[in-house]
């Protein structure tokens, strides 16, 4: 019987992740660096938690999630936006799919997807990246703490 402490709720996970389409872009991961989070922060939303649970140091794995497993919710078209394109420095490559770094009224950053560019309008959906869509997620587990 191993004694190799399984991620739980609360567990410090340190561990190497990536979010990709299925075209192989990828959306987010952690790089070169390992990402260290405790299950049950908000660092992960709560189905791609559910997936690391159980696993211990030195598991690799991989899910191909989809759209109908909800994990990032459905698109929500109210937070599709139209912005002007004067908003926009000119160098900004506003090509429809670039992910795009915005900051809130209220000083919080948050992601936009450009969806087009026409008529000196910016249509940016602020939806989560993933929201709908199918993915690739894909861990490697370093090292787990017990909760404690």
């Amino acid at each position: 019987m191993s004694t190799e402490p399984v991620i739980a709720p609360g567990s410090r996970v340190r561990m190497h992740y990536r979010l990709m389409l299925p075209d192989g872009k990828q959306l987010a991961g952690s790089g070169e660096e390992p990402e260290l989070i405790t299950m049950g922060d908000g660092t992960l939303v709560e189905g791609l938690e559910a997936l690391l649970m159980g696993l211990s140091a030195g598991a690799h794995a991989q899910w191909d999630c989809g759209a109908k497993d909800m994990i990032y919710g459905w698109t929500d078209e109210e937070l599709v936006q139209t912005m002007s394109l004067e908003e926009f420095p000119e160098e900004m490559d506003l090509t429809p799919g670039n992910v795009v770094l915005f900051n809130s009224p209220g000083g919080t950053e948050v992601l936009g997807v450009i969806e087009s560019v026409q008529d000196g309008s910016v249509w940016v959906d602020f939806n989560h990246p993933l929201s709908g869509r199918d993915f690739r997620f894909e861990v490697e587990i370093l090292e787990v703490e017990p909760p404690g």
